[in-house]
């Protein structure tokens, strides 16, 4: 079966959510559940205090992506950068992450070539690199968890390059 997600802000209490009814009567429930009996025991102080253990509700996490890029930093110093790049055929996609240790910023790391990759990033898609052939190879994946295996030369992944992101900067200890 098909899945679907509601997004909405998660409520502090029941009383705040969209799907408490008759909240400011004797016999609330849950609209989600169908769940009446948890609130028989429950004064209206209490529906309007807090969420309850039995809330189908699930926070989401919040995106724990960068927090701060402050140029004026690197100024004087080196660190290292993370840098994700993402590769996509269709709906398939992969990821390489690479750690870049240097006093450069921004653009500068965004430079990014399979002319000049060994296949040795760290990645999520089993890239490989046939040093040979001069040949790469991926297992792409979809959100339904299928597999698409890749290969072709540098050119070809150099193509399917549709993100390029610096995730994380850690300052050098001196």
């Amino acid at each position: 079966m098909s899945k679907a997600i509601l997004i909405m802000d998660m409520p502090k209490c029941c009383n705040d959510c969209h799907y408490c009814n008759n909240k400011n009567y004797k016999n609330p429930s849950c609209a989600l559940t169908n769940y009446a009996d948890g609130f028989q025991s429950m004064t209206l102080e209490n529906i309007h205090n807090a969420r309850q253990s039995w809330c189908p509700l699930v926070p989401m996490k919040e995106d724990e992506g960068m927090k701060n890029y402050d140029n004026d930093m690197f100024e004087e110093s080196t660190g290292i950068h993370t840098v994700e790049i993402t590769l996509q055929q269709r709906e398939y996609v992969g990821h390489i992450t690479q750690k870049i240790s240097s006093d450069c910023k921004g653009l500068e790391l965004l430079d990014f070539n399979f002319e000049y990759e060994d296949g040795s990033s760290e990645n999520d898609c089993n890239l490989k690199y046939d040093e040979d052939w001069e040949y790469f190879s991926a297992t792409l994946t979809d959100p339904k968890g299928n597999t698409l295996d890749v290969d072709g030369y540098a050119e070809d992944f150099n193509n399917m390059i549709v993100k390029m992101e610096i995730v994380d900067f850690r300052k050098e200890q001196v």
